[in-house]
């Protein structure tokens, strides 16, 4: 083998490694106790682009550029910072025991059901992406703890974190299962993703639904 050869070999062999340790710290899931929240209020300037132009189509011809801009925009914002005590890592590489991570809504935007939900419960599956040297979160979903130290998370067919073709819902006892709301308050909202209430997964109430069948970690 030459020494050519020889080179590409290691760098290939550094850029696998790069990208492995890269990945470990993308994007993780999982369940976490939490430890404190704080919110800030702000507000954020934005510009809005004019044109006078009518012979092109802005953002699709590289020749189209506004004449005039306003600067003079803002919209209020909640920006959130949560700590987390991590539990159970469900999918991804993290090697401390606790975490940070923000994450903002804006003012006029529906809240997030699940989001609501999680945040207002002591424990959480939580899903955080890496960028620009912070965790921000991408994902969260409420869980429920049993007395044998399982945790019960209701059956959707979207989670991003797990292999349908490996893990299965679990048949609960009586005594874990649990009810999630299904009234009107549940579709004023924006959702990662709505249940399907259905057999062998839901049983129906009018407001209110009982899991029966779930993901149990």
């Amino acid at each position: 083998m030459n020494m050519k050869s020889l080179i590409l070999i290691f760098l290939f062999q550094c850029i696998f490694l790069f990208g492995q340790k890269y990945e470990q710290y993308d994007q993780i899931f999982f369940i976490g106790e939490k430890i404190k929240t704080k919110h800030l209020e702000i507000k954020r300037s934005y510009k809005l682009y004019q044109s006078n132009r009518k012979d092109c189509v802005i953002d699709k011809d590289d020749n189209c550029y506004p004449e005039s801009t306003q600067s003079n925009y803002f919209r209020m914002a909640t920006e959130s910072y949560s700590t987390y005590k991590i539990i159970k890592l469900i999918k991804g590489k993290y090697d401390k025991d606790t975490i940070e991570y923000r994450s903002i809504r804006y003012h006029e935007e529906l809240p997030i059901f699940e989001s609501q939900e999680a945040n207002k419960s002591k424990y959480a599956l939580i899903g955080v992406y890496w960028s620009g040297g912070k965790w921000f979160q991408s994902f969260a979903e409420k869980v429920y703890p049993t007395k044998n130290n399982r945790w019960i998370l209701p059956y959707k067919d979207t989670y991003p974190f797990i292999n349908y073709e490996k893990l299965f819902p679990e048949k609960l006892k009586r005594s874990e299962r649990v009810k999630i709301i299904t009234d009107d308050t549940f579709y004023n909202t924006e959702h990662y993703s709505k249940p399907n209430l259905v057999k062998p997964y839901y049983k129906k109430k009018e407001k209110y639904a009982v899991v029966t069948n779930a993901f149990v970690f």
